[in-house]
């Protein structure tokens, strides 16, 4: 191919990337590339529709080789960076940057590598780099949510809050931001606060009934049906179903709407009137709709005034007896594990959510304890490679391949002994059932674990184990282990 054609290619792209066009763009120059693979720009140009398009495996390929033809080339390594931050390789950015940050410090590659230096738990090395963003320009809106996301790592959650704050002061409409700032409130055990921010969150109508009816204001009011509309990930519906029984004491009629697979369990949560699929039930003249998460807002609940409604979850009978038989005579703990959540979440960002199920290892020194898999899908192929893989048992393939989501896990939950999960939606299920769970959490975990309890507000049957040392599982499941040997 001539070198005019490659430019010509390249300037076709470009434009593409400007249009906001980038799977086409990335598309133009995966057919260049495979007559002029050693081009440079076409290479840069290829890893940065990628990132658009969202392809971060496509993007760091294209973009190694980009660095590697041309190692002095400063916006393919700030791009492969953001490819390498978004799969989980901070300790591979880091190497990658840290030469940079003397030599060519531009405010993409301080902000990568901010990131990085946070993911890889070197917080006090994270926060001086972004400090050196905001020496230059204070009013660096990113740089300040950025900062705030490290001081909150670090416990310091009252200077976390003011950047949190000043970001948005400086820039009304950033999300993050706002997210951030409603989450650090949350976890301080400040609802009010709280969720006054969390109403700014992005929310997502499965239903179409924001077009269609008013929004609640958290009054009652004659004849008023309320249709509730389940939002985030399943943990989220599990959790914030028990405020359907908060309703129903007030007087207010409410139809939750609530993903299918979830709508077989969640009638049996009580409170809500119906429960139903995303937009299938009558919609009469009086209705109006609301978030299922706007609830504590709306109700004005605070920590102190959380309903204690557990269990709100029943586990089907005959369910029951059908997993007690598939787990035999009882001769030890029978204790259930999860340890991997969704690594595809859009609703939550899950570093350091999910756990390496080698680290549920010093769980079997203690004597007779049996364990079982309640992991489905994400993960599972660490069972197959972990050294006590003969000891982990598995129930069938088909628990909940159905269509009814939670139906089988609810009822194998409620006959084990124990749950020992990471933060997933396994926890949820085991805390709404009012099973005994112990959740192991990363040393800064999601607001809804508050930041020291070890007793869970939400649930008063779950205990909460908490990383000592950033990054280190370690402690956890040696606390864990030791809790449940003395149980035993």
């Amino acid at each position: 191919m001539s070198s005019s054609l490659a430019a010509e290619s390249a300037q076709n792209a470009t434009a593409l990337l400007m249009a906001g066009r980038a799977v086409d763009a990335l598309q133009l120059l995966e057919r260049v590339l495979t007559d002029q693979p050693d081009d440079a720009v076409l290479r840069r140009l290829a890893g940065e529709a990628a990132l658009r398009a969202g392809q971060l495996q496509v993007a760091t390929a294209h973009l190694e080789v980009a660095v590697t033809l041309e190692p002095d080339h400063v916006d393919g390594v700030v791009n492969l960076a953001a490819g390498l931050l978004g799969l989980g390789a901070a300790a591979r950015v880091v190497a990658l940057l840290e030469p940079w940050a003397t030599r060519h410090p531009s405010r993409p590659l301080l902000l990568n590598l901010g990131r990085a230096l946070q993911d890889h738990h070197r917080l006090e090395a994270a926060e001086e780099v972004v400090r050196r963003i905001l020496a230059t320009d204070p009013t660096d809106v990113e740089a300040l949510n950025n900062l705030g996301t490290i001081l909150r790592d670090a416990g310091r959650c009252g200077e976390a809050i003011a950047c949190f704050e000043r970001a948005l002061t400086l820039a009304p409409q950033l999300q993050a931001a706002r997210d951030n700032l409603a989450h650090s409130w949350l976890a301080e055990g400040d609802f009010r606060r709280g969720f006054a921010y969390f109403e700014g969150r992005r929310f997502v109508d499965a239903t179409g009934l924001s077009a269609r009816l008013e929004r609640w204001d958290g009054r009652p009011r004659p004849g008023l049906t309320l249709h509730v509309v389940a939002e985030q990930g399943f943990g989220d519906m599990l959790m914030f179903c028990r405020f359907g029984a908060t309703l129903a004491e007030r007087g207010i009629d409410a139809i939750l709407h609530v993903h299918s697979r979830l709508v077989r369990l969640l009638k049996r949560s009580g409170g809500f009137r119906e429960v139903v699929a995303y937009g299938r039930a009558p919609i009469g003249a009086t209705a109006r709709w609301v978030p299922l998460m706007s609830l504590p807002h709306l109700l004005d609940l605070t920590l102190a005034t959380l309903p204690p409604l557990v269990p709100y979850l029943q586990a089907d009978r005959q369910r029951v007896h059908r997993y007690a038989g598939w787990l035999g005579p009882k001769v030890g703990l029978r204790v259930g594990i999860a340890w991997s959540g969704n690594p595809q979440s859009e609703q939550d960002d899950l570093r350091g959510r999910s756990v390496p199920l080698t680290a549920f290892a010093p769980l079997l020194d203690v004597p007779g304890l049996q364990l079982i898999s309640l992991q489905r899908q994400h993960g599972l192929e660490q069972a197959r490679h972990v050294g006590f893989a003969a000891q982990l048992r598995h129930p069938e393939p088909e628990l909940d391949a159905g269509p009814d989501g939670f139906l089988d896990t609810a009822a194998l939950l409620a006959a084990l002994d124990l749950v020992v999960t990471c933060d997933t939606s396994i926890a949820h299920l085991a805390g709404g059932l009012g099973r005994p769970v112990w959740v192991a959490l990363h040393h800064t975990p999601d607001w809804r674990w508050l930041r020291k309890q070890s007793v869970s507000p939400w649930y008063p049957t779950m205990r909460l184990v908490r990383q000592t040392v950033p990054g280190d599982w370690s402690g956890v499941f040696a606390a864990i282990a030791g809790q449940v040997a003395n149980a035993a």
